[in-house]
């Protein structure tokens, strides 16, 4: 094995703008780790935190608003253009 790995966070709208976002990904997998060999997303504050308020996350360090991404194997136009899809609606 040669190369790195990729990850890329950003921000969106709102913590209800990210599960929109995660709802509309196909190749794209949630994840609750970020490393495997296919293309993981997630939101910590959807995944594990869901029963505190925005304010409550952040108190304790957590981005309501923030997607990270652990890119796969997979081919970039692909990941690329699932990311896209998701993004339009949001």
């Amino acid at each position: 094995m040669s190369g790195f790995g990729g990850m890329v966070s950003f921000r969106l709208r709102s913590r209800e703008a990210c599960r929109k976002f995660l709802d509309r990904l196909n190749l794209c997998k949630i994840g609750v780790s970020l490393g495997d060999t296919e293309t993981l997303v997630m939101n910590n504050a959807l995944l594990f935190h869901s029963g505190l308020t925005d304010a409550a996350c952040r108190k304790i360090g957590i981005e309501p608003d923030l997607v990270r991404i652990s890119t796969g194997l997979e081919d970039v136009r692909d990941v690329i253009a699932d990311l896209d899809k998701a993004l339009e609606k949001v």
